[in-house]
């Protein structure tokens, strides 16, 4: 309670944490120059910079797609910009953060934790020095693979599914930069006002 939390990137996930974030007397931040002001503050976070997003969050949460624009998003300038007991968070992709920068910044005391679901090669290596910081939470991009989340999933690929039968452009991609090139027509997400889809 009474903590900052700083979304970097504002979907689907980012939202949905948002959501969840609220009751427990978070504020919340966002930085994503993809969407617009009016979205955010629907759900009560308020729009800033990368930077002050990083200079004030206690804790911070990459939901970033790995796009080109996104990659290494994250760098030693970023985590250097951190409040030195905050949190970094990615569930989202580990190309978006320079791994040797997150490692720097944990070994240095630049920022006091982080827990991790991606990384920039999956599986981790047993070499990899974030294996054995006492600092880090790490799960295997699975965090979210539960015997309760099974029927979600098989709805969520229904859902998509339909999407691109009804010509739509499906809400997750691997190779997003494909979706241009096919008749597919791009949908609107999800809107407090309208309702999914467009």
């Amino acid at each position: 309670m009474g903590q900052t939390l700083g979304l970097i990137a504002f979907g689907h996930v980012a939202r949905a944490v948002a959501v969840r974030a609220r009751p427990f007397g978070l504020h919340l931040l966002a930085y994503d120059p993809y969407v617009e002001e009016l979205v955010l503050s629907q759900y009560g976070v308020e729009p800033v910079s990368l930077t002050e997003l990083l200079q004030r969050s206690d804790i911070v949460s990459m939901h970033a797609p790995s796009t080109a624009d996104a990659y290494h998003l994250m760098t030693e300038r970023h985590f250097r910009l951190m409040k030195p007991d905050a949190i970094f968070v990615n569930t989202g992709r580990g190309p978006t953060v320079d791994e040797p920068a997150l490692i720097k910044a944990l070994q240095e005391g630049w920022i006091s934790a982080a827990g991790l679901d991606v990384f920039e090669e999956e599986p981790l290596p047993a070499t990899n020095p974030l294996q054995k910081m006492e600092n880090v939470i790490l799960t295997p991009h699975a965090a979210s693979a539960s015997a309760r989340f099974d029927p979600v999933r098989q709805r969520r690929v229904g859902q998509e599914i339909a999407l691109v039968l009804t010509g739509r452009w499906p809400r997750s991609c691997v190779n997003p930069s494909v979706l241009e090139k096919t008749t597919l027509r791009r949908w609107q997400p999800y809107s407090m006002e309208r309702g999914p889809g467009a």
